[in-house]
């Protein structure tokens, strides 16, 4: 059986299928994928792939299923079942575009396009098995078995389901993409390989989560009986801490202000480039010369299998004169000119809210700023001139309307801001994530499998509650300002803004999420 090796796994045996899938330029892709998107700019040697995440969660579903197997025969797992389970894991993560979630997240809905990297998961399996002539039927599987893999990849509830596997195997759903509680073994490699990378903390111990989980009967959040992974009671305060640690990872990794001002830039050099870039993909009627606008890829995966994060490259490089304004944002970022941010209180849930329906928010705070205080010159005021085609001088001895020291009065405008709402949590949004858990307590899993003896129960807060942060939801507001000149004119603008809407909420009282 072929062997690969992973820094955080170590030496791994790998199924002929599996190798076979991984043996395509469908999958190759993901080398050029960063699993961090912009944070590999922010924390250097974060330059992990999703290439070896997915291999990564492909040996973490196999050591789950496995263990079941082993200890727990009467669930009648099959090799087929296992061999579903551990391509859904290497597969899952085919869909990222350039920069992972900045593409579906941001681009895509700048774009104004629903799209969502599951479904292109899915789309590009299905083109990497036709594209390679790989036929699953030859490792035992069926079609029966590809709507499996595909309904794992896409994570749904039992009232999703469309025949992949029957209830009695509905626990197989949660071990790849868990939509019931959040924990699954996608995460678990994440933590764990974010964290090594990026040195924010201490990577967490999941050995124990494949040692001790077993798939006990337990009733849902509507009183119905499933079978479903369980922990024993005496993980609750691991499992806590590994939801504590998933915010922490959040709130100074995936949502560092470094990165979101490098997203936002990226995002604005990709939706500038889209209407004069193209990607060669397949000719259709629409497409006669096989050329496909960025946000059209997602809907021709040969046209998708060549957007990575090299993208920024090509675009950068092309001569297009059309592109120059793209490429000026790119070169600031290379400077490292970034959108300046101005961070806004915590507020509560309903000024949130009101802020999200309010889409001309930065608009009221570029009001709000009104015409700014003088503020030095500085080059991205140059830079964003030649972005719009405009010729600039520089003439040290020409006052025009500056005034002493060579400062001159800019206004406001909407465009110079992005409004960001920022929402942080354990996993469940404002809900306890413990509270989607089933706990079994010591020896029952070795009890005879009953429905109508349902063994995994709700743990008791006392078990964890000293483990999972006072707050399990944050919520705050960031200004990001697209002209660095104008960066201190906003942030007063922001302050009076949010005085004004008396966003200065008073520190809310700790207290605990009285979830069930």
């Amino acid at each position: 059986m072929p062997s690969s090796w992973l820094q955080e796994h170590g030496s791994l045996q790998l199924e002929p299928a599996l190798v076979e899938i991984m043996n395509t330029p469908q999958f190759n892709r993901l080398h050029g994928l960063a699993q961090l998107g912009t944070s590999s700019y922010v924390f250097r040697d974060a330059t992990h792939t999703r290439f070896a995440h997915s291999v990564g969660v492909a040996h973490l579903a196999e050591k789950m299923v496995t263990n079941f197997m082993r200890y727990q025969p009467y669930l009648n797992i099959t090799k087929e079942d296992l061999l579903c389970v551990q391509i859904a894991g290497l597969c899952h993560d085919l869909g990222h575009g350039p920069y992972s979630h900045i593409w579906d997240n941001n681009f895509m809905k700048r774009m104004g396009i629903d799209w969502k990297h599951e479904q292109g998961s899915i789309d590009m399996l299905r083109f990497l098995l036709r594209d390679n002539n790989i036929d699953l039927r030859k490792y035992g599987l069926q079609e029966r078995d590809l709507v499996f893999i595909e309904e794992l990849i896409m994570g749904v509830g039992p009232e999703k389901r469309e025949g992949g596997r029957d209830s009695k195997k509905g626990f197989l759903y949660d071990v790849v993409n868990n939509v019931r509680s959040g924990l699954d073994v996608d995460k678990l490699d994440y933590f764990k390989r974010d964290t090594n990378r990026t040195g924010v903390g201490a990577a967490p111990a999941i050995g124990r989560f494949f040692d001790l989980a077993r798939v006990c009967w337990a009733r849902d959040a509507n009183h119905q009986p499933h079978r479903m992974i369980c922990y024993p009671e005496k993980m609750a305060s691991e499992i806590a801490i590994l939801f504590r640690h998933r915010m922490s990872l959040h709130q100074t990794v995936y949502q560092h202000h470094g990165t979101k001002a490098l997203e936002l830039m990226l995002v604005d050099a990709l939706c500038l480039a889209e209407p004069h870039f193209r990607v060669r993909g397949s000719v259709d009627a629409e497409h006669p010369d096989g050329r496909w606008r960025l946000s059209e890829a997602v809907s021709d995966m040969r046209a998708f299998t060549g957007l990575k994060d090299s993208v920024i490259d090509l675009i950068e490089n092309a001569e297009a004169p059309a592109l120059r304004p793209a490429q000026a944002i790119i070169q600031r970022w290379q400077r490292r000119d970034l959108y300046k941010c101005a961070d806004l209180p915590a507020v509560q849930a309903e000024i949130v809210e009101v802020a999200r329906r309010a889409l001309s928010a930065a608009a009221e705070v570029a009001r709000t700023g009104g015409a700014c205080a003088p503020v030095r010159e500085e080059r991205g005021n140059a830079e964003r001139a030649a972005a719009d085609g405009e010729e600039t001088e520089e003439d040290d001895d020409e006052e025009g309307e500056e005034g002493e020291g060579g400062e001159a009065a800019a206004a406001l405008t909407e465009e110079d801001l992005i409004l960001d709402i920022l929402h942080i949590h354990c996993g469940q949004g404002d809900r306890n994530p413990m509270a989607a858990l089933r706990f079994y307590r010591k020896w029952d899993h070795a009890c005879e499998d009953r429905p109508d003896r349902p063994l995994g129960r709700v743990v008791e807060k006392e078990a964890y509650i000293n483990h999972l942060p006072r707050q399990l939801s944050i919520r705050q507001l960031r200004v990001f300002v697209r002209d660095g000149a104008k960066a201190e004119a906003a942030k007063a603008a922001c302050e009076d803004w949010a005085e004004a809407h008396r966003l200065r909420c008073p520190e809310p009282e700790e207290k605990r999420d009285e979830d069930e």
